[in-house]
C-alpha cells in the first residue's frame, strides 16, 4: 500500500468523523468541457480506489461513458490540506452486479436510497410528488438506476498548505508501483 492512501484514509477519517465525506467530481463532458459537482465518497479502499454512488442517468455518469476519465479534490479545511486523486472510472452497474454495489446500496440512509427511485436526472420536473418518495428502506432491492463509479488512481497531489513555502507532493503510479516527487508548490 502506498503512503498516499494511508495519509488520505487518516486525514478523511479526522476530518469527516461521522459525517458524508464530500468530494468534489470532476469529468469531460462530450465536447471536452470540464464539469465538476459535489459528491458523497463512499469508501477508500486499501488500493486507493475511491468509491462513489450515481444514478444511471445522470450527467457525471453519461460522461465516464464516454471519457472514463475523472479528478476527485478533497479539501480538508480544518487540516489545511488538499488531496487531488486523479484517474480512470469503472462503473459497476446492475448488468455488473458486484456485493460492493449491493452493501452500498443497504449502507446509505432511507431518504438517498430514495433519490434513485425518482424520475430521471435533468428530465422534465413532475408535478406529482409521489414520484418523489421520501425514504426507501434497505431491503428494497436494488434498482437498475443505482451505480457505483469507482475511480482507480494514476496520480495523487496532496498540497500541505501549513508551511511556508507549501508543501506538495506527487505520487505517479508507474508499472502497478507509486514513486513520489515533491514539486514547488
Amino acid at each position: 500500500m502506498s503512503e498516499w492512501i494511508e495519509l488520505l484514509k487518516r486525514a478523511t477519517d479526522a476530518e469527516f468523523q461521522s459525517r458524508p465525506r464530500i468530494v468534489c467530481l470532476a469529468t469531460v463532458d462530450q465536447n471536452g468541457a470540464p464539469s465538476a459537482r459535489s459528491v458523497v465518497c463512499r469508501g477508500i479502499e486499501p488500493d486507493g480506489s475511491v468509491w462513489i454512488t450515481s444514478h444511471r442517468f445522470s450527467a457525471k455518469n453519461n460522461h465516464l461513458r464516454k471519457t472514463p476519465l475523472a479528478e476527485i479534490v478533497f479539501w480538508l479545511q480544518s487540516q489545511r490540506v488538499q488531496f487531488r486523486v486523479a484517474g480512470t472510472v469503472r462503473i459497476l452497474s446492475a448488468d455488473s452486479d458486484h456485493f460492493g454495489r449491493t452493501q452500498l446500496w443497504r449502507a446509505m440512509p432511507d431518504a438517498t436510497r430514495a433519490t434513485f427511485m425518482w424520475p430521471d436526472p435533468g428530465g422534465d420536473v413532475i408535478a406529482d410528488e409521489s414520484a418523489y418518495p421520501a425514504a426507501v428502506p434497505a431491503d428494497v432491492p436494488v434498482p437498475e438506476t443505482f451505480e457505483t463509479l469507482i475511480l482507480n488512481p494514476l496520480k495523487v497531489e496532496l498540497l500541505d498548505l501549513n508551511h511556508h513555502p507549501h508543501g506538495r507532493l506527487v505520487w505517479l503510479k508507474s508499472d502497478g508501483l507509486w514513486e513520489v516527487s515533491p514539486v514547488n508548490p
